[in-house]
């Protein structure tokens, strides 16, 4: 796949907006492998997907992380964001919009 110049891809679920991420990410660390919503159970090893950014080198290896693995992609970003550097969206992003599945509103998400 080819990306141009850029250095990271950024995943949003698609029933999400998130107002003001441009400058949320000018504010974060530069040279982070991973960055991270600020919600996850460290307990399980789980790390929330809504939006995360990922540096476009590693995309490869959690999509084949997730598919040979066939578990969660959750557990996948944990356990690969764990084992390269990574930072945390800090400031959540304000949210009225239910996720699927068991129709939890995360606010701020």
């Amino acid at each position: 796949m080819e990306y141009g110049n850029c250095t990271h891809l950024l995943k949003v679920t698609g029933r999400y907006f998130l107002e003001g991420i441009e400058e949320s990410i000018k504010n974060l660390p530069k040279g982070k492998d991973f960055y991270v919503q600020r919600h996850y159970d460290a307990n399980i090893k789980w790390q929330n997907s809504e939006y995360f950014g990922i540096r476009k080198e590693l995309l490869p290896e959690l999509t084949s992380t997730v598919l040979r693995n066939i578990q969660f992609m959750e557990l996948s970003l944990w356990d690969l964001s764990r084992n390269h550097s990574f930072t945390i969206f800090k400031k959540g992003f304000r949210n009225e919009m239910p996720r699927g599945g068991d129709g939890l509103v995360i606010n701020p998400l």
